[in-house]
């Protein structure tokens, strides 16, 4: 039977059944369904051929010096196949910390303002005594400075001038808020562990094994720069590391809540107001039990937990089934500074695409990564060392991870 016969007899048009009663609408249904049946097979060959494109043409070479092949798989992973679950860890990150003691007496304030800021060194409104007694600090923009200076460092080969100068800067905070190299070594694992296990507990499709070699390898290389002692040596390592931390440190404490609501505030304030009471309960929901009763937080309501899990499967359905895949990676920074000659406030200035948990931080951008403050006592325009590396042989980022930026 030919095609045109097929779909005439879908459509009701049989010549061999003159008296038959034709049914156009159950034909139409019929031609929708194949239409999107070939449409997702063609979604999913997409989503595969662009995943096994991408490993065959870097992996192959792939050392542990290969720093622009390091990058832009890692880019891939994050970015480009998994944006909002990276998104999702590196939120649940923070507020693991929020629930270490020796860190959310840091890192957060007792009290936080509601309004934004416009640069690294200015900040709205007033508060209470925050970091070690500093005053006026914003608890959105100190998440949003934290998620900006996390992608300067992530976004670009860490051999590339901007990445090794954001390494710099994370140095210099760390000095400047006294955080101790167990507490770095920490938040660094939750970095390599909270990505890769959302991903598998909830992406669109199996994570692989070397997506997430490359992921430990990249933030492993991140730590020596850093100056990092006692890193986990493999992935395993590093989740055996994390439960053993926390069961050990992570207890109720005065200042953990003050920082946890800080948080919980900001990651809700790039929300819908209708949106925050259920989307709360989902952050209640992805915490750990250890982790709600050392914040002082309640457990998420049955229903909640349910409907988490089906936003989930259904984001996941979505992802494989019925959007296109992305083939730009859905990076905060910007590749490239304004054009000097611009006749603009921003010329020879970094203005990021968007800045996450505060639209009105940064919108001036940034002559360098040293203009990166949480707060306005980290607001010192300074760099910090870096390590393991030799700093002569730093080069501008490459024009392929450049074109990846684009």
């Amino acid at each position: 039977m030919g095609m045109s016969e097929l779909l005439g007899q879908m459509l009701g048009d049989n010549p061999d059944k003159k008296g038959a009663e034709k049914n156009p609408l159950l034909g139409l249904a019929l031609l929708g369904l194949l239409t999107a049946l070939m449409y997702m097979v063609g979604q999913i060959t997409l989503r595969f051929v662009n995943r096994d494109v991408t490993l065959r043409r870097k992996m192959p070479t792939l050392a542990a010096e290969d720093a622009e092949a390091l990058s832009y798989i890692h880019s891939q992973t994050l970015y480009v196949e998994f944006p909002l679950l990276a998104r999702t860890a590196f939120e649940l990150a923070l507020l693991k910390a929020c629930a270490i003691p020796a860190l959310s007496g840091l890192a957060s304030p007792a009290k936080t303002t509601t309004g934004g800021s416009k640069a690294g060194s200015k900040t709205g409104g007033k508060s209470g005594k925050t970091l070690a007694g500093e005053s006026d600090v914003d608890g959105k923009h100190v998440v949003a400075s934290l998620d900006l200076l996390l992608r300067e460092m992530t976004e670009r080969p860490l051999t590339s001038e901007r990445a090794m100068d954001a390494v710099r800067r994370a140095n210099h905070l760390r000095a400047v808020y006294g955080v101790a190299n167990k507490e770095m070594v920490y938040l660094l694992t939750l970095l390599m562990v909270e990505p890769m296990r959302l991903i598998k507990a909830h992406g669109f499709r199996p994570l692989l094994e070397r997506e997430a070699q490359v992921h430990y390898m990249f933030l492993s290389q991140l730590a020596e720069r850093m100056g990092l002692t006692d890193v986990p040596a493999t992935l395993g390592d590093a989740e055996t590391y994390l439960e053993d931390y926390e069961a050990k440190y992570m207890k109720p404490a005065p200042t953990n809540k003050p920082a946890a609501d800080a948080t919980i505030g900001a990651i809700l304030s790039t929300y819908t107001g209708v949106s925050r009471p259920l989307l709360r309960q989902y952050i209640y929901a992805l915490c750990s039990p250890r982790q709600r009763a050392a914040l002082a937080m309640p457990d998420p309501s049955p229903l909640a937990s349910r409907l988490l899990q089906l936003t989930f499967r259904s984001l996941a359905f979505a992802s494989m089934y019925l959007l296109a895949p992305r083939f730009q990676t859905n990076h905060r920074t910007a590749a490239l500074p304004v054009p000097a000659d611009s006749k603009t406030k921003t010329a020879g200035r970094f203005v990021p695409r968007y800045v996450a948990y505060d639209a009105r931080a940064y919108v001036d951008g940034y002559a360098s990564v040293a203009e990166i403050a949480p707060t306005p006592r980290a607001a010192d325009g300074k760099l910090g060392k870096i390590y393991g590396v030799d700093e002569t042989v730093a080069v501008a980022a490459p024009a392929a991870a450049a074109a990846i930026s684009a």
